[in-house]
């Protein structure tokens, strides 16, 4: 049996976001790169969700706060209508989604949320932001984000051709 053609359009992959100390830096300004960074995420065509204490439930209080900070409205619309929120109590591992793979944008996580990722042999979804040192270095995630779309292009190029 062949597969729906609308299964070709499957998320493959989950991008979970921080907002501060990520898409804000430290000074409370958007981090550089931010908006291409947003638009690389929402390319990939990955599941976008949000992992952050701005957003538990619901993105409202995200939203003021990345518009409270200067975001472009654009970026904020992109996030607005791909981004979902997530629940979570104590730690944001409870929101991961560890059946799949995924990329962790986050500045800081607790100790009991790095044993999580150890013992779903996830850390290498982690993707440690260090803005202070390296202000720049969304520009650097923005190309390993590129490349899941990349990815994602090839699985549907050949996927199209065996048919």
């Amino acid at each position: 049996m062949d597969p729906s053609p609308l299964s070709i359009y499957t998320y493959a992959m989950n991008i979970y976001l921080d907002i501060d100390g990520v898409l804000v830096n430290k000074e409370g300004q958007p981090s550089p790169y931010v908006d291409e960074f947003i638009r690389a995420c929402v390319d990939s065509r990955a599941e976008l969700y949000w992992l952050t204490t701005w957003c538990r439930t619901s993105d409202e209080a995200a939203i003021r706060h990345l518009r409270a900070v200067g975001m472009k409205p654009e970026s904020i619309a992109l996030l607005q209508e791909h981004c979902k929120p997530t629940n979570w109590d104590a730690n944001k591992t409870d929101a991961i989604d560890f059946s799949k793979p995924f990329y962790w944008f986050d500045d800081v996580i607790f100790e009991e949320e790095y044993k999580t990722l150890e013992m779903h042999q996830a850390i290498p979804g982690w993707i440690k932001i260090d803005l202070k040192n390296f202000p720049n270095q969304l520009k650097e995630c923005i190309e390993l984000v590129e490349k899941l779309g990349d990815t994602r292009s090839e699985e549907h190029t050949s996927e199209l051709q065996s048919h």
